[in-house]
């Protein structure tokens, strides 16, 4: 190619480049309140969604449902975005026999643990789990898995404690701070008390345990 050939292709080159738009910044914005005020960077055409689920159960005591699921399958302990409006509290006691059980077992019946499947693949960036409930020692371990298979045993995705009031009836909150985790099918929520004896209140309309939890999703339009 002639001189004159490379620079008019070099022109063309350039000008092509000048006409293309320039990659967008990422975008640092406040998560809203239950990432307690972290900031978090969203590419473009990023936002963050805010979603609640509440705990849900089919029979009054939850490890019936819990032995259930792991006999037969099913997800009986389940989370739902819709508002308990029973008046009648569902129980989940937590190891009160003193039997501990395996902290890492994922959905252990031993444990009040709660399961949500995904209608699709989520970026979860903030999350906190709130449990009407009581522990003998004023401290509630809280757990988090994504994906995985029924029962398995791994180490939490994601873990926290929460405290409040020893041996009284509390609203225990737990924060799981700076996470990222992207379950594609679901996840599991599981409660456990460091000394046996422990209980959850959940699936009525006073005590409407909830999980409450943020995402990173595309925007609208």
């Amino acid at each position: 190619m002639s001189r004159t050939g490379l620079a008019l292709a070099a022109t063309l080159a350039a000008a092509t480049l000048a006409a293309l738009p320039a990659a967008a910044d990422p975008v640092v914005v406040e998560g809203p309140g239950v990432c307690n005020q972290r900031s978090i960077t969203l590419q473009e055409g990023q936002v963050l969604e805010e979603r609640t689920l509440y705990l849900r159960g089919s029979a009054p005591v939850g490890p019936v449902d819990g032995w259930q699921d792991a006999l037969t399958g099913g997800n009986r302990l389940s989370m739902s975005p819709e508002v308990p409006t029973s008046p009648t509290d569902k129980v989940y006691p937590i190891h009160l026999t003193g039997v501990a059980g395996n902290p890492d077992a994922h959905a252990n019946p031993l444990l009040g643990y709660w399961w949500y499947n995904l209608p699709a693949a989520e970026q979860i960036v903030c999350a906190a789990l709130s449990i009407h409930g009581a522990s003998t020692d004023g401290q509630l371990g809280m757990q988090m898995w994504i994906d995985g298979d029924l029962a398995s045993s791994t180490a939490p995705d994601a873990q926290t404690i929460a405290s409040a009031p020893a041996n009284s009836l509390e609203t225990y909150t737990g924060n799981f701070g700076k996470i990222d985790l992207r379950p594609s099918s679901h996840f599991v929520v599981q409660l456990d008390a460091a000394t046996p004896g422990g209980l959850a209140l959940y699936d009525s309309a006073a005590h409407a345990s909830r999980f409450d939890y943020v995402v990173v999703v595309a925007a609208e339009g």
